[in-house]
Parts: C-alpha cells; structure tokens; sequence
C-alpha cells in the first residue's frame, strides 16, 4: 500500500511539473532517463536498457553513448549514483551497443543479460564492464567469461585480450594467448594476491588500479608497455623489477603504492609523470639507461628515497621530479642535462650536496626551495664562477644554501658526500689543495675540516702536478673561458733525432674557447724545430713528445695551430659539444691515421688537417663549413664520406688525396676551387643536384672517366677539369657559360655531348683541346642512365617519341656526312639527327587497378602502330626494372604482367617501348593489392565421444604452421602430429570443449578464426568394465588404454595380479598422451611395480622410486598425464635447427594435478620411436633441458626402429641425430655448455677454423682483427689454394694469413684498407664481418632489413640483410646493428657456424 500511494504522489508531481520528466528518484528504488538513444530504468537493484522512444539528438535508436569513468566528469554515466548497488542489468532487443564505462566498477553487478538476438553480440566499449568483480552470469555480449579463472574474454572465442576479472580467485595465471590486459580489468580487485601475467605485451590504463593486496606479479619478457595508473592506488607489491624490452612506462602507473625497491631495464625509454608519486616506503631506484626525462612529479612526496643517480643521456628533470622527497641526501645530476624544472628539489630537507653539470641552461622557480636545514646546508657545486649566475633565485639562501666553486673539479660517482662537510673533487693533471672561503687563496681563509657553513661561497684551489709527471695551466680564450691544459707522461716512449724520449699526453679541459696559437718559420713539415721563429704554444717544446690528445666535454674549440708539427701524435679524443675545429690545429700530424669528427662539430677551419695521415673520413651532418685546405695534401685518405648537412667546401678542401669515390651531398651549395685537384685515383664523383656553378680547378688533374652534371648547372669555371682523365661528359641545356681551359687537355679521343647547337658556340680552343677532344650536339636528346660512354665512340642519346638517325658531321645532315660505326674522331664536330616516330602506342599508362593479395591478374597488352604506313609492326626492345611487371614482346604488341603474389601496396614503374626506329615511348603502369581474407575451417575427428579419449582435429583453408589452436578448457594439451593434424586427449568427464583455430594475419592477409565443439558424455559403467582391460599375471601385466586414460579399478586390478617390483605395461599406443589416477600409482609404487607407458611416439618407464616421489602428498584424487609429443616445428632456435636438418624431435612430459614435473627423485627409461632410424648414422639421443643445456646420450638399445636411453632424470625435449654431431669434450675452460657460442666454438675447433688461444683456452672476448677474420673464413671455406700476386706490403709469405688474404682479395670478400696495405692487425667490426661473409657467399641478393643506424646506401646493407634473412645475426636489440662495434672471437665463429655449419 505504501509503495502504491508514493507512486501516486509522484505521478501527481509530474503532473504539476514539481519533477523532470527525464528522472523519477525516490530512495534507491526507481531512477529513469534518456541517455542517446536509450532509455534507462533502475528498479529494485536491476538496471533495465531499451530502445528510447525518442532518442537525444545524434544518436539512432537503441545507440548507447559512450561515458566518462568519473562522476564530475561531462557525460558521465547517468546512473552513476546507483552503480554501487546495481546487481542485474537487463538489455531489451534492439539496444545497439554497451558504451565505455557503461558500468565501470560496479561492485555488485553479477548479472548482464541481452534479450535480444544472441547469435549478434553486443559489442562492449573500453572499460565498460572493468572493476566489475562480482559479474558471472554474462548472456549475449561479445565477450566470454572462464569460470575457473574468473577472467573475462574480450570476443566470444579470442582469448587475446582480458577485459574484466570477478570472482573470489586469489591467484591468477594468464594464459599464453593473452597479448593484452585491457584498462581497468582488475580494477579494485581487492581479493587478488598474485598474478602470473604469462606473455602479455600490453597492458592498459588502471588495469590493477587499487588491488590492495596484489603482492606478486610475474611480469614476462614478452612485456612492452604498462598504461596509466596501471598499478596505481596502493598495490601490495614491496619489489618492482620489470623484464627487459618494456620501453615505456605511463603516467602515475605505480603511485601511491607500497613499492620500496624500483629496479628498471634499459630498455625503457619513457616513464610518464607521476609515475611513482606517493610511494612514501620507496628507498632504493635504478633508472634506466636510455632515460632521456626525468618526469613531472616522478618521485613526488617520496620521502624513504635517500639517494638516487641519474643516468647519463636525461636532459630534462622536470616540474616537482623530487618534491618533498624529505629524506633525500644526494642526488647524482649526468653531465647531459640540460634542464631543471620548477620546484624540482622543493622540500628535500635532508639534502646536503648536489652537483650542477656545466650543460645546465634553464631553471625554473624555486628549484631548491625549503631544501637542506638551517644547521645542515645544502651545499651546491657549481664548475665556475663564471656559471654561478645561471643558478636560480633561492629562497632563504643564507640560511640554508652553501656554493662550493669547483674551478674545473668533478666528482667520481663514489665520491663519500657527508652531511656539513665538503667533499673532494678530482681534475686531470691538477693536485687538490683545498677549499677556501675567497678567490685569492689566502691561507688565513682555508676551510678547516672541509666543513661547510650556510650562506657562504667556498673556491676548491689547485696546483699543477708536479714537473716529473709533467705540466699543466691555463689556455682559454679570454678572462670568461675556463679552458686549461695539462702535459702528462704516459709510459709511451718516442725516438727523436735518434733519442728515445717519454712521450705525452696533452690533457685540454674546462668549459668555453681554447685561445688561438702562433707557429712561424715552418715551411714543410720537415722544417726543424729550431729554425721555428715563433712558437706561442705552452707545450710547444714538446710537440715532438706528443703522442696523444684527450679534448674533455666543454670545451668548445681547438684553438688555431695548436698541434701543427706534432709529428708523432697517433691519436685524438674529441668530445661530442665541440664545436670548431681551428686553423692549422693538426697541421703535419702525418702519423694521426685515424679520426673520429664527433656529432656537433660545425665548421672545420684551413688546412686543420692539412698533410696528416689520416685513411678514412666521415663528416657528420653537423658540420657546415670545410674550409680550404682542410685536408689537403692527405696522401692515405682514400674513403671520405660527407653527410647531408654540409653547405660549403672551401678551396683544394681534398686535394692531392687518395680518394676513388665522392658523393657530394645535395645540402652543398658552394665549391671552392680545386676541391678534388690532382686527385689522381678519383673515378666516380656526384654533384650536388642544385649545384649552379662549377668552380676553377675542380677536377684539374684527377682521375674521373665519366660525369653527370645537374640540369641546374650554368657556368663550368676556368680549368674546371683541366689534364684530368675524363672521357665523356654531357653538359645540360642550363649551362650558358665555359670558362678558358675547362676542358683542355682530357682523355684522348674524349667527346663533350651538347644539348643544343648554341652550345657548340661557348667551345673554343680556349677552354678544350679539339686535338684530343671531339664535340656532339645531342640537339636535345639526353642519355639513359647506366649509358656506356668510352673514348673514341659516340653514344647513342635517346629523345622522347623521335627516333635517332645516327650522328652526322654537319648540321644539314647530308647522306654522305653520316658518322660509320660512330666513331669519334678529335677536333670534329658531330650533330644527332632525330626524326618523329612513324609510330605510336595506344596508351600512355595501363593501370591494373586494385586486387587482392594472391589473387590471379591478367595481363594487358599495349598496341603500337604505324602512322600512315602499312604492313605489320615488329617491336625490337622493351624494358622495365622487372622488380613489380614484367613487359614482354610480340609482333606489334606488349604484354605487360604483374609478378605473382605482389605484397600489399600500390606499385608504379615505366615500361619503355622502342620501336622498329629506335624511338622510345615511356608507358606508367600502376596496379594496388589489398589484404586478402583467408578462408579457415576446422573438422574433428568426433563430435562427440562416451567416457573421453582422444580427437584429432584437422584444419582446412591454411597450412596448420599458421593456426594457433586452443580450446575453452585451457587444462586440454592439444599435441600437433606429423601429418599436421592435431589431437587432444578428451577426459572422462562431461563437458562440451570449444576448439578454436586462430589465425592473426600479416602484411598480406586479413585475421580469421574457426571453432568446432566436441561434447564428451561420462562414462559411469560398473567396475567390471573398469578393469575388464587388464590382463596377464605375475611379471606380465598389461592394461589396454585405447581412450588414453586409467581408472583406479584397472590400477587396482593390475598391481592385485602383478608380482611385486615386476612392470606394468599400459598401452595406449593411438594416444600421444595417457591419464593416470594418483591413487592407483601409489599402490604400484607400494607394490614396487615400475610402469610402462607404451605411447604413439615412445615409450616411458617410471620407476616404482620416481611414481613414489611423484605421487607423495598429492590427493589420491587427482590425475598424472604423461605425453611424448612428436615435434615439427618450434619458435625455439635450437629446436628449429634440428628439425631443419630432419632430425626427430619429441617432447616427453609428466604433470601431477596440472603441474609439469621435470626433475624425478628415481630414475625413467624413455623409448623414442623414429621412422627413419635406420638412415641415421650411429644414432644418439640429444636431451635438451629447460635452461638450453644439452646433454647426450649413447643408447642403451637400438631394435628395428626404436631408441632406448635409461638413467634419465630430468625431461623436456628430446632428439635422436646422428653421432657426427656430438661435439667431441670441450678443451676450453673459458667456454661453458650455457654460453651462447658454446656450440660454434666447438664446431670451428672441430672443423680447423681455430683452436683457440692456448691448449685450454679459447679467449671467447678478445676482439678479432683483419687478419684473423679472413683466416677463420678461408678455413670454414676449406683452405682453398690461394692465387695471385700479393699487393700488400703488410703481408709477407711468412705471415699464416698470407693465403688467405690472398684467397679473400681473389674472391672479392676485401680489397685491402688501401692499393697497398691490407690492415692485418685492424679491429672488425659488425659491419665488415657480416660483408666479408656475405661476399664470400656471392653477395646475394636479399629483400632490405630495417635497423635505424643501418642507411640504405650503406656499403654493408645488402650484407646485413642477408645476414638477418639467413640468421646469422639478428641485431644488437632496439631496432640497432650496431654496425661500427668490434667483433669478438666467440661472435666471429658464432657467425660462421649459423651459415656453414
């Protein structure tokens, strides 16, 4: 009656508008409204949703919105109030969708139920059903619950993805095919202890967002990304260690949590802010390598964290990193930073010392503020005086902040920083003598006990070290540059003027610009030093002593001719901020052979490097500007590399150098004259494809055959390619300007090709030799790329549509004036006579249109006809690059066809038609190929079995190596056979298994998926039936298994007629895997019975002492399942050699209730049945464990085509090979089983490649040089007989690689460091290693592979690709090769025997 009248009331109140119609609320029992296209009820706990009547504008009928997570957010959940009380929701046909955060956290909720048609699932939005840990009953959703897990399935049949948990499970194991952990879908599952995340690689915003009680979390290798607040709210978790290959960590992801250990990988390179806020027990962090930001608010309100070092490469702390982080006392700050944001250190009041690097140029507020105390100040050390001023404002300075001036000084990173006291900074070359309170050093002001006093400004004082080291002062460029030098012996000695010296070390350090120098009197670099008439430099009377320079970060510059005349330094340091490289600073050092330009380095001064010895060089893109001179006269330089970036290269820059290749690149708009002058040994050269003028002298005496000059040339400058060897250039129409002697005195018979006639008039005997040379006017032809031009010949130019006639001698192209044999003849000129095609084709582009990925193309064909004439057209030549279409010839048509299988992609290439008059016609051809959809089904066997047994389970449409198969019950083994079917051992229980066959798709095909069901009905037959298939007595005692499964009866049965200690025999040999009661096992290890399981594969025998040790402790109830599983294919590296080569490989398993058993206290004999066994020469059985050590085996019996091997004690995986690949007894005690190169060490001292070091040791870490690499590859090739003449003068007959050097510059696999030299002792790198290889393979060709430091134009790209391809090596991690790192004796012979072996 009660409820009736309040009814009433309320329908009175509409009526007098007291209430909106959109909402009816009285106490927690009724709440109604519109929400876009629904309409919505709550009534007694149960939310209703139906179609809304009239939906709200934009939204069509039955359309659910999606909605904000917060309450106080806009277009929040409209019964947001009721959600912690909702237990059922019901969804009326026609409700379109569920919307995000529909019912996010809905403590209650156990129920969603949709009325409508359940063959179309409703779809769910992100996080619609998360932190709804109660949910259990969930009826037409696309999604799936398991109820034995409690996890909550995105999609009816994917387990891919986990998009809710309920239930009162505290531990979790996420199954393998799980790759994502959806937002919020542990949120506040306060009931979870542990969780084992098996290999998810995603994890979403909130995902276990306040399990308070979540205390262990296995986080796997597969991990990639954790989203926001992931774990954020409170976790029990006291130890974080994330796995490496995570990269990025997000926002808050574990604040406010228990944490107090952090240990990260270096894989991370992105930790969002707020990261580990609030984890007020946090002591103890390592951050990671790659860090590049230190996040706002990371560690805010941290304050157990007492120290923490911040990596090198962290440019940037940002706003309130470390705020109130109160028991914070040192913070180690990286040379790299660059930034520290507002109130970064505010409240740290237990901070004592912190150092600002030199690279610091921004602060924000109040940084330090309310940081150390009144009687314990925080004491900064600042490098200089001069960078004081960079510091920030800090609020009460004088009563709580002490500056302590470094003058230079740095602190190691193990540098004891105690509380008051000033610690000690080092200096290279500098002796410590203490901290005073003013900059003159009055003894009077020298700090007692280093102990600091807040407000004042202490000044570390140094001295030189003492003359018998060396010497050391100052160098910088004026009073604000902090720049000195220190000379120090080295234990190096050099010989000068027949006298062995010390040699030296010079030591440039500090911060700002090096002063420039003075050196006169040099005329050469033989001029002796005491004809030198003024020499500025500090170190000058030790030039010669000089065998090392060290240039330390800050410093900014080598000041001018600073190491000129060092006539033994063989080595230099530069560091990355440098940023000038002066005059003359490395003038004559002709024993600095290599060099290193660091990143940063903008301009490069006159004659810096001018008659040095350096042999190969690479600009960075960083410089700008290479000066005149700068490597003149560098006789060994023969491999320059200049990047884009550089935009002037000044006058003879590379003259009178090595060099045999340039690319210029296109950022370069200036060359002075004489850039490559007398370059005798350059023959391929590129210009910039802007390039307006060609400057005097450019290639005067050098050594190109061939140039292409860029459209945009327009003046060739005086003597431009005098006296060189050039023997054909074409100069395009844009050139108005040929200065005197641009091209006097080329090749004999050479030919200069004009675009038009004009051309021919800015060729006078003042700027060629007609004597040598010949003129050809193209008239406005052009020619191919990859023509072959050759002194003496005229080339034939090609001309859209116009087909050439021959060249001819005059201009009116007179018959009889036509060039035979187009030969070229100096001092004469030649003109190209074109005429328009007598043909033409019927289309100018054909366009395949879009296909699907594999589907069949018919080709197209193009129709070329006379115009105007008669009889048939026969088609001399077409072309294409033939990397996507293939054109082919017939009669008056072409055939154009795209290659099979193209990969996803729109594709365009030219196909050029000549026709029976040599004129070409260029045709685009144009096709797009989407992702085909694959057509996947799966068969079984049955569909329906009494009492369990086994299925087998076909798929259908794709080769089953692409199916991932799972079924409903993830405690069902599915076992992959040799014919590619599958099968899975069905139990006696009644149930219906889902089997779903998953496919993922790639670049080329569409994802699919199939499902079949197999409904299994107990069997419940009485005990006589349970043992009626046990037979035999005494010591032969056997139990027929066909279905793969033992009843307690027949054990029973079985151990009741066996003798004791005799064996049973179970045979189940059409089953892969056999089910055991754990009851019926204990009473034959009672009875002392071993077992014997006879299987498809093999056979396993488990002693009466291994079934003892297996069955103790566990319920008499449970099962044991034992499996030997033929293997065909394995992601396992090792596994997949040994089924490449054909080896047969099985798994052989036991678990007890579930869990798989590896180790047995008693000893199991393994049968391994192979089909082919008697092919295998002396058969041995290699056991590969868990860990990746292998062990082998001698079989105990061979009969027919069965191997047997006793003792085992561990299981796993299992392959019989032949006895050729047992390795013979490692000799190397340096080299372990467990050692990657374990394998390839033993396979090159096996096979003669090396046999290490010594007797006893293989020296797997030493780097390989030159010598030793091309020696390892000659051996593995089989030493072959080596041919030719030695060009090296490094390499004598005596020497043990001259053969193979020789074998290795024969076959093309190196050519030397120079014409000269071979380099024997130099280092190898990644990158050479992998070309050597490669060429030694004939260079094959293979698709690209992509690294991020690997160019495209990079010499060794093609080799590493098919490295890659081929697996040989797979990178160094990060999407990196590291191609420039050295290779060490264990990678070389790692190298070899994953081609060769």
């Amino acid at each position: 009656m009660k409820q009736r009248i309040l009814a009433t009331l309320l329908s009175l109140c509409l009526l007098v508008g007291l209430l909106p119609s959109v909402a009816l609320a009285v106490g927690d029992e009724l709440a109604s409204g519109i929400s876009g296209g629904i309409a919505w009820k709550v009534e007694n706990s149960v939310l209703t949703i139906s179609v809304a009547d009239s939906p709200e504008s934009g939204y069509d009928p039955g359309e659910m919105p999606d909605y904000a997570r917060a309450a106080n957010q806009e277009n929040s959940v409209p019964w947001y109030s009721y959600l912690g009380k909702i237990s059922n929701v019901i969804l009326n046909d026609g409700v379109k969708n569920i919307g995000a955060s529909a019912f996010y956290k809905a403590k209650q909720l156990t129920s969603i139920t949709y009325q409508g048609n359940t063959n179309v699932p409703l779809k769910l939005g992100i996080a619609a059903i998360g932190g709804c840990s109660s949910l259990i009953n969930i009826t037409g959703l696309d999604c799936h619950r398991d109820a034995e897990s409690g996890l909550i399935f995105d999609g009816l049949n994917s387990k891919e993805k986990v998009i809710g948990f309920s239930g009162e499970v505290e531990s979790v194991e996420i199954p393998d095919s799980v790759t994502t952990i959806g937002l919020s879908a542990f949120n506040g599952c306060t009931t979870l202890k542990s969780i084992n995340l098996g290999k998810v690689q995603v994890i979403e915003d909130n995902a276990f967002n306040s399990c308070l009680n979540l205390t262990t979390i296995t986080f796997p290798n597969t991990l990639r990304t954790i989203g926001d607040w992931a774990f954020g709210g409170g976790i029990g978790l006291t130890v974080l260690e994330l796995p490496e290959g995570i990269t990025s960590i997000g926002t808050g992801a574990f604040g406010s949590s228990n944490l107090e250990e952090i240990i990260l990988p270096n894989s991370i390179e992105n930790i969002g802010n707020e990261c580990f806020a609030y984890s007020t027990k946090l002591e103890t962090v390592v951050l990671p390598e790659n860090l590049q930001t230190v996040g706002k608010s990371m560690f805010y309100s941290c304050g157990a964290l007492k120290n923490i070092k911040i990596p090198e490469g962290v440019t940037t702390i940002e706003q309130s990193a470390f705020y109130n982080c109160s028991g914070l006392e040192y913070v180690w700050l990286p040379t790299s930073l660059e930034s520290i944001g507002n109130s970064a250190f505010f409240g740290c009041t237990a901070l004592n010392h912190i150092n600002i690097p030199l690279g610091v140029e921004t602060f924000g507020t109040t940084v330090f503020n309310n940081s150390g105390t009144y009687q314990s100040p925080l004491v900064i050390y600042i490098d200089s005086k001069a960078y004081i001023e960079k510091l920030p404002t800090i609020e009460y300075e004088d009563e709580k902040v002490s500056k302590a001036i470094t003058n230079g000084g740095t602190f190691a990173e193990n540098t004891d920083f105690t509380s008051e006291t000033l610690a000690t900074p080092t200096r290279t070359g500098y002796s410590f003598q203490g901290w005073y309170t003013t900059e003159d050093f009055q003894d009077s002001t020298q700090v007692t006990n280093n102990t600091a006093e807040p407000g004042k400004t202490y000044y570390a004082k140094w001295e030189i070290e003492t003359a018998a080291d060396g010497m050391s002062g100052y160098c910088g460029a004026t009073n604000e540059d902090e720049v000195y030098w220190a000379l120090i012996k080295n234990g190096d000695t050099v010989t000068i003027d027949g006298q062995q010296e010390d040699a030296y070390t010079l030591t440039i350090s500090g911060t700002g610009k090096m002063m420039d120098l003075e050196v006169l009197g040099v005329t050469d670099e033989n001029t002796p030093q005491e004809q030198w008439t003024t020499d500025t430099r500090p170190w000058g009377a030790n030039i010669y002593n000089i065998t090392k320079v060290i240039v330390e970060e800050g410093v900014l510059n080598i000041g001018k001719r600073s190491l000129k005349c060092a006539k033994n330094l063989a080595e230099v340091n530069l560091p990355n901020g440098l940023k000038v490289i002066g005059y003359q600073a490395f003038h004559y050092c002709n024993q600095l052979k290599e060099l290193t330009i660091p990143s940063g380095v903008n301009e490069i001064m006159q004659s810096a490097f001018e008659g040095t010895g350096i042999k190969n060089l690479v600009i960075p893109e960083s410089v700008r500007i290479i000066g005149p001179y700068a490597f003149l006269g560098c006789s060994s330089l023969s491999s320059v590399e200049i990047n884009n970036g550089v935009e002037q290269i000044g006058t003879q820059a590379f003259a009178l150098t090595a060099i045999t290749d340039i690319k210029i690149p296109d950022t370069v708009i200036s060359l002075g004259s004489g850039t490559f002058y007398n370059c005798q040994q350059l023959e391929k050269a590129s210009l910039p494809s802007a390039l307006s003028e060609i400057p005097s002298q450019l290639f005067q005496f050098s050594g190109v055959k061939c140039l292409s000059l860029p459209n945009t040339l327009t003046k060739i400058g005086e003597n431009a390619f005098l006296n060189s060897k050039l023997e054909a250039i074409f100069i395009p129409s844009s050139v108005t300007s040929i200065a005197q002697n641009a091209f006097s005195s080329l090749a004999d018979k050479s030919v200069i090709y004009l675009a038009t006639p004009q051309q021919s008039q800015l060729m006078t005997t003042s700027n060629f030799s007609n004597s040598k040379t010949a003129l050809a006017v193209t008239n406005g032809g052009t020619f191919a790329e990859g023509t072959a031009f050759k002194a003496g010949q005229l080339a034939a130019p090609t001309k859209a549509e116009y087909s050439f006639q021959g060249w001819y001698t005059t201009e009116t192209f007179q018959d009889d004036t036509k060039v035979a044999n187009n030969v070229a003849t100096p001092g004469q000129t030649y003109y190209a006579k074109w005429t328009k095609s007598a043909y033409s084709v019927s289309a100018k582009s054909v366009d395949f249109g879009t296909i699907t990925y594999g589907s069949p193309v018919d080709a197209q064909t193009i129709a070329v006809s006379s115009n105007g004439g008669s009889g048939s057209v026969t088609l001399t030549a077409v072309s294409s690059n033939e990397s996507v279409f293939t054109a082919a010839a017939s009669g008056s048509e072409v055939t154009v066809t795209p290659k099979a299988s193209l990969d996803v992609g729109t594709y365009s290439e030219v196909v050029t038609i000549t026709t029976p008059d040599n004129a070409t016609f260029s045709v685009t051809v144009t096709i797009t190929v989407t992702k085909a959809e694959p057509s996947l089904t799966i068969t079984p066997s049955v569909s329906s079995l009494t009492g369990g047994g086994t299925v087998t389970l076909t798929i259908s449409g794709l080769s089953a190596d692409l199916v991932n198969l799972s079924c409903n019950d993830s405690t069902i083994s599915i076992i992959r056979n040799t014919n590619g079917t599958y099968s899975a051992n069905l139990p006696n229980t009644t149930a219906d298994y889902v089997f779903t066959a998953f496919y993922g798709g790639d670049n080329n095909h569409e994802s699919a998926s199939a499902t079949c069901t197999v409904s299994v009905t107990q069997y419940t037959g009485g005990g006589g039936s349970s043992s009626s298939n046990v037979s035999g007595s005494g010591d032969d005692v056997s139990i027929s298994a066909s279905g793969g499964t033992v009843t307690d009866a027949q054990m029973e049965s079985a151990v009741k007629k066996a003798d004791e200690g005799s064996t049973i025999t179970i045979k189940a040999t059409s089953s892969t895997t056999v089910t055991l009661p754990v009851g019926g096992m204990a009473d034959a290890a009672d009875n002392d019975n071993d077992v014997l399981l006879d299987l498809r594969y093999g056979e396993v025998t488990l002693s009466a002492r291994a079934i003892a040790g297996m069955t103790d402790g566990v319920s008499s109830n449970d099962k044991i399942k034992v499996s030997v599983a033929n293997q065909t294919s394995s992601k396992d590296e090792t596994i997949s050699d040994l089924l490449d080569k054909g080896a047969a490989v099985f798994d052989v398993t036991v678990e007890v209730d579930g869990v798989e058993i590896h180790s047995f206290d008693g000893t199991l004999t393994i049968t391994l049945t192979v089909s082919n066994l008697s092919k295998i020469s002396d058969p041995h059985v290699l056991h590969i464990l868990n860990n990746g050590i292998k062990e082998y085996y001698t079989p105990d019996r061979i009969s027919g085509n069965t191997i047997t091997v006793t003792g085992i004690r561990n299981l796993s995986t299992f392959a019989v090979i032949p006895g050729s690949e047992v390795p013979q007894t490692n000799p190397f005690t340096d080299v372990r089983t467990s050692d990657y190169y374990y394998d390839a060490v033993l396979w090159a001292a096996d096979n003669g490649v090396t046999g290490g070091t010594s007797a006893t040791t293989f020296s797997p870490n030493v780097t390989v040089t030159r010598a030793q690499m091309v020696t390892f590859l000659w051996r593995a090739h089989g030493s072959p007989k080596a041919t030719g003449a030695n060009p090296f003068t490094d390499v004598s007959t005596s020497d043990y690689y001259y053969d193979a050097v020789l074998w290795a510059v024969a076959n093309g696999v190196t050519s030397g460091t120079s014409a000269d030299t071979f380099g024997p002792d130099a280092a190898v790198t990644r990158a050479q290693a992998v070309t050597f290889q490669w060429r030694a393979a004939g260079s094959p060709v293979v698709s690209g592979s992509s690294f991020d430091d690997v160019a495209a134009d990079a010499y060794y790209a093609n080799a590493v690709a098919w490295a890659v391809a081929n697996g040989i090596t797979s990178g160094t991690g990060g999407s990196n090769f590291s191609p420039d790192v050295v290779v060490t004796r264990a990678q070389a012979v790692t190298f070899l025997w994953k081609e060769l072996a």
